[in-house]
């Protein structure tokens, strides 16, 4: 890939570090806290850090 496609990506999904991409914990019983149940974790390439509920920069949602 050239240096402006990679540039242009703004979010990466990766699989769930929690859960493992299941969705789940404790065989089904319990819906992973990390990804809500999806299975991944969108990513903010610019931060590196996890994106919640459709926000676009890190401090957009937060409460404090």
């Amino acid at each position: 890939m050239d240096r402006q496609t990679e540039d242009s990506k703004k979010f990466t999904a990766q699989k769930c570090p929690v859960c493992n991409g299941f969705g789940t914990l404790k065989y089904g019983a319990i819906t992973c806290q990390a990804c809500n149940g999806s299975g991944f974790v969108v990513i903010n390439n610019e931060t590196g850090l996890p994106v919640r509920d459709g926000q676009t920069d890190e401090n957009k949602n937060n409460p404090h």
